[in-house]
Parts: C-alpha cells; structure tokens; sequence
C-alpha cells in the first residue's frame, strides 16, 4: 500500500492503518450556523408510537440476504427464519422505547472493515478498497422503524419544503 504521491509501498501495518484512517475517515467540517438566531421556538412532537406487529414483520422480511455479519454475529437470515417468534417482541421493545423518548445510540459501537475491490489493477492503491461498516442488527432494524416513525411525522406537519 502506497500513499496517492508517494512511490514506495508501506510494508508496516500501523502505517497502512494511519493511511486508511486518513483516507476513509476525513476530518468533519463545520457547519455554517450563522443564521440561526436564539429566536427560533423550540417545539416538541410525539412521533406516533403505534409499532404494528405487521409494521415490524415488513421490516424484518425486507433485510438483505448474505450481508457481513454484524457486531452480535446475528445473520439477516435468521432474523428473517424467526421473523414469527421475534415480530411481536421488537415491536413490544420499539413502543416502549417511543413511549419513554429513549432512542438508542445507533453509532455507540460499530466495527469497520476494509476490504479489497475486486479486479483493480493495482492494489497498492488506496481507491482499491473500501470501508464496510458493521453495526448492531437489532439496532439497524429499530434505526429504520424509528427512522420511518420520524419521516411520517415531518410529513404529517409539513417540516419539510
């Protein structure tokens, strides 16, 4: 591995490690808060907790098939095999969490990966691999239930232009 304007290649681990997390995770910018003045009302909305055992079975039937496993080694197949056992109790879990406002943390522990793309010429290169994030399964399920909860509620009082 090499960086973009260097000639030669890295042969030390913690170099290649330093060069990856330089190039995958960039340095966050800044964002321009310039015209928010302390003026702006602060308003409160109860995003609809009515979780549906049949709401939670759609969203479990619509993971992917052979993903990496996630950080609690739980495939998508098998969520999706005991989608009948498990339906009625996320969605037990998903109510009570937007009953008491408590939201998990969804980037509290995540793994990343690197990994090789396939057939690239030159993989001393850094645009020759890519990043794989790997994540809670249940928390990306709750993460998209919550997610859709929150995006019929700015629908609902139009939040959004």
């Amino acid at each position: 591995m090499q960086r973009i304007n260097e000639s030669l290649a890295i042969s030390n681990n913690n170099e290649k490690v330093k060069i990856l997390t330089e190039r995958f995770s960039p340095q966050l910018a800044l964002a321009n808060l310039s015209n928010i003045t302390s003026e702006t009302p602060a308003t409160h909305l109860r995003v609809n907790n009515d979780m549906t055992t049949k709401e939670m079975a759609k969203t479990i039937s619509h993971l992917l098939n052979n993903t990496a496993l996630r950080l609690d080694k739980i495939p998508n197949k098998a969520l999706k095999t005991y989608r009948p056992l498990i339906t009625l109790w996320l969605a037990d879990v998903t109510k009570a969490y937007f009953i008491i406002g408590y939201y998990l943390r969804f980037g509290k522990a995540i793994t990343t990966i690197v990994l090789h793309k396939e057939s690239k010429a030159d993989y001393l290169l850094l645009r020759s691999y890519c990043p794989i994030a790997l994540k809670n399964t249940l928390n990306k399920i709750l993460k998209r239930v919550i997610a859709k909860h929150i995006t019929n509620t700015v629908k609902k009082y139009v939040l959004l232009l």
